[in-house]
């Protein structure tokens, strides 16, 4: 969960592998990650996820997020 955001604004989340390379993007007022890749209904492997939040106003958050199985 990530924490500080507000329902009402339009967020854009980006999550990164740890190699630098961009897994998922989304926008939009209610974002979710269900740990899969963009576009794939395979779910990535466990380790440790790399975001990136930006929002209103110049808002702009990182941090990181496991994936545990």
């Amino acid at each position: 969960t990530i924490q500080g955001l507000k329902d009402c604004e339009e967020y854009t989340l980006y999550v990164y592998n740890r190699w630098g390379t961009k897994v998922y993007k989304a926008s939009g007022t209610d974002l979710a990650w269900d740990g899969r890749a963009q576009g794939s209904n395979n779910r990535l492997r466990s380790g440790t996820y790399f975001y990136k939040l930006e929002g209103p106003k110049g808002f702009h958050q990182e941090g990181t997020v496991e994936i545990m199985r």
